[in-house]
């Protein structure tokens, strides 16, 4: 679908990285954006893009660990500033790097509520809204890394595995009521986040003597480490890039007008439902259904070894 008249977003994750690249591309296409942040004191940035764009920019405080209650109070906030909300792009979530033995109950907690349960709460807060005027998209922002899973960062790995089978079964749940569900796959963004090793979890069946983590996987962490700070700066992604091609596909604009040969076209591109951005998120999702595909192959004969025979009539 094609938009002629401005669309209200309402973005998660705001102040930095991807969700920052998002908020300004937003606005340079006329849009309106409701950009979120858990502290607007500090998002500076935003505050520069809300005195370039004084109509069509607002900034809100949210974190999405809150209660739902809370998040529902701030999309009603939200509504009530344009009267309608029609792209909720969920963005905000949590990054670090711990073995699943240290982080325990808790830290796996903390992580599946920012990166799972809050997506869920803020989409579900503004559904009521959607459903009712029967259009709008819920857009969610997972992780390559939930197709290739790297030791120590399985949590997070996991926990964007989790919102790519949710943001799936959204797509089907809310098809009748003509709201899309776009997943994107981002792979390595040049953003200035990073990982955060989070050991303090009273869940830690052993420490070491300096009270740092199991002393069995240091060595993991050393090298993981190594890799992290030669690689940060260096990934391929650009998020400027990246965002543009987010809103395209959202607007029905740019890309979506591209043949697989770069030509343009007067007809829009399939729905992607899934948007895979990068190659390495590519070679990743290849690498992951070749062995599944192999997996399937392998034990196929055994895998229908257990189907109840029809018996002869």
């Amino acid at each position: 679908m094609v938009h002629s008249l401005p669309l209200v977003w309402f973005v998660t994750g705001a102040s930095t990285g991807l969700g920052l690249s998002i908020v300004r591309t937003v606005l340079e296409r006329n849009d309106f954006v409701i950009a979120t942040a858990r502290t607007p004191s500090k998002a500076k940035e935003l505050e520069l893009l809300q005195a370039q764009y004084p109509s069509s920019c607002r900034i809100l405080q949210l974190d999405i660990t809150w209660d739902f209650s809370a998040i529902k109070t701030q999309a009603e906030v939200a509504l009530a500033l344009w009267g309608k909300v029609d792209v909720v792009l969920n963005n905000a979530g949590l990054s670090l790097a711990v073995m699943s033995e240290e982080a325990g109950p808790l830290i796996y907690e903390e992580v599946f509520k920012s990166n799972v349960f809050g997506p869920v709460n803020v989409a579900n807060a503004f559904l009521p809204h959607l459903r009712g005027r029967k259009t709008g998209m819920l857009v969610f922002t997972g992780s390559r890394s939930g197709w290739k899973t790297t030791r120590p960062v399985i949590l997070y790995s996991s926990s964007k595995s989790v919102l790519h089978a949710i943001a799936d079964g959204l797509s089907s749940e809310l098809a009748p009521f003509n709201i899309k569900v776009l997943n994107v796959i981002p792979g390595g963004l040049r953003t200035a986040s990073a990982y955060t090793r989070l050991m303090e979890s009273p869940d830690v069946l052993e420490t070491s003597s300096s009270g740092d983590g199991i002393r069995g996987y240091d060595q993991i962490y050393r090298n993981w480490m190594n890799i992290t700070n030669n690689t940060n700066g260096q990934q391929p992604g650009d998020p400027h890039e990246s965002a543009r091609i987010i809103v395209d596909v959202v607007r029905g604009e740019g890309f979506m007008h591209l043949n697989e040969s770069g030509e343009t076209t007067g007809q829009l591109r399939m729905w992607p439902g899934t948007l895979y951005l990068g190659s390495d998120a590519v070679e990743d999702v290849k690498q992951c259904c070749i062995g599944v595909l192999e997996t399937l192959e392998a034990w196929k004969e055994v895998a229908g070894s257990i189907d109840i025979k029809r018996r002869p009539e």
